[in-house]
This record gives structure tokens, sequence and C-alpha cells, in this order.
């Protein structure tokens, strides 16, 4: 089977996106799809976009139910994700904390039609300065929050909760956008939090512009792809990565395009 993956990736890319389906092996089947598709991170997705594909009606009649009992699971698994991480910003709201959110735990929130079709795995946060989380660590351990051993080159300090449907709830707390130096000074916080926007249904607090959220989309692409070890959700081709960009894109006008 891993020799039809990337045929399978193709189906799933051309699934969301509704172009035309390309024929799969007859011993492809519901669970192989389902299979790739959380491993590329657009289960819930999938399914929204296939149930409205011009060839939705030709698939095989237990594809969609299997896809959709699949999808259910997912949506629940990120609902309670999504719920931390509304506790965390009451929290950090009401320490009178400075942050804006970053990646998918914000573009789930504008980006998509329903939050729950992204598919978020940790939260991550950019805070104004390094000395900034000095304050933030107090109100994430009243949490139940611990800090991770420090990467000494990295310009961010992750903490976890035991919990949650991958085991951990993570925060990830940057004050860059990015570790690299080629890309880490490009814009200020005081930059980012002039353009920023409110997230909806998120106790108040703000996620980057799209013009900064696919800055930083493609930027994490791009300083990922070395990481060949990297699999899965977290690898940068994964189609939940591309999706953002893509879904950035199509959404901007020339008015977007001309400040890009």
């Amino acid at each position: 089977m891993n020799l039809d993956r990337p045929l399978i990736r193709t189906w799933l890319s051309a699934a969301l996106t509704g172009r035309p389906l390309p024929v799969l092996a007859t011993y492809v089947d519901a669970s192989a799809l389902i299979d790739a598709a959380e491993a590329e991170g657009v289960l819930c997705l999938l399914y929204r976009q296939l149930a409205v594909h011009p060839q939705a009606k030709a698939l095989p009649p237990d594809w969609l139910p299997a896809i959709a009992s699949a999808a259910r699971t997912e949506t629940l698994d990120t609902l309670a994700v999504l719920a931390e991480q509304r506790k965390v910003f009451e929290a950090l709201q009401a320490a009178g904390i400075r942050f804006l959110v970053m990646k998918g735990g914000a573009l789930a929130h504008w980006l998509y039609a329903h939050a729950t079709l992204r598919l978020v795995t940790d939260l991550d946060i950019l805070l104004p300065e390094p000395a900034a989380v000095a304050a933030l660590q107090p109100v994430l351990a009243a949490l139940g929050y611990v800090p991770v051993v420090a990467n000494p080159v990295a310009n961010e300090r992750s903490f976890r909760k035991p919990g949650g449907p991958f085991g951990h709830f993570i925060v990830d707390a940057h004050w860059r956008l990015f570790n690299r130096n080629l890309l880490r000074d490009d814009f200020s916080f005081v930059e980012l939090q002039a353009q920023a926007r409110v997230l909806p249904d998120c106790a108040g607090a703000c996620g980057l512009s799209p013009l900064h959220a696919l800055f930083n989309a493609i930027g994490h692409r791009a300083l990922s792809l070395p990481h060949r070890h990297l699999q899965g959700i977290q690898h940068a081709d994964s189609l939940r990565w591309l999706w953002d960009i893509h879904a950035l894109m199509t959404g901007f006008d020339a008015n977007d395009w001309q400040q890009a």
C-alpha cells in the first residue's frame, strides 16, 4: 500500500480542491484514504470537500459514511483541544499578558468555515519579548502546564499539560516568528499587533493578520523542508500546512497582493 501513497495523496489533493479524481487501484478502500488523510492532517476537511465534490455520487457507497465516521471522531478531538486553548486565552487575558496567536490555533477560527476543519494539535503564541516568559509561566502553571527542557538556540519555550486526545496539551511560547536568523526579525511584535485580527470565540485573543499569517506559513514551511526526519502532519509538505497557504492565498484580493 505504501507504493500507492503518492497517488492517494494526489487523490486527496484533487478531492480537496474539487478537481477530477484520479483512478485508484481497486484494492484501495476507505480505510486507506482515511489513514492517508489522517497522516496529512486533513481528514475533517476531506469529508467536507468530498461531500460536495462533483464525483461524490460515483464513489463506492461505503466511502463517504466511513470517512464521515472517522471525521466525527477527529472533530471531537479538535473540540477538546480548542476548549483547552480557550482556557489558556482567558487566563492570559485575565493576567494582562500581551500575546498573539499563530499558526493553526488562529487560522482555524477565521480561515476555515468551521474551526474543527483545521486539525490543531498545539497552541503557538507570540510574546513581545523573551522576558515575557517569566510572567507567562505562573499563569500556565496554574492551569497545570509545566515547562519542557528548553532548546538553547530556539526563540521559544514549550509547556505541556497531561491530557487531551494526543496525550498532552502543548503551548509553545515564541518571541520571534521563526527560530532561524534569516527571517526572525522581519516583523516586530508592535508591527504584528497593529494589524492583528480578533479571533472569534477566543476570549478576545488576536491572531496574525492574513498577510502576516501567510508570511508565517510560507516561512515555516521553507524552514521545515530540510528536516526530512519529520513525518506525517509535522512534515513540511503535509496537506494540512499546504492547505493553509492555499486558503490564505485564494482569499487575497488585488490590494492584499499589493501590500505583499
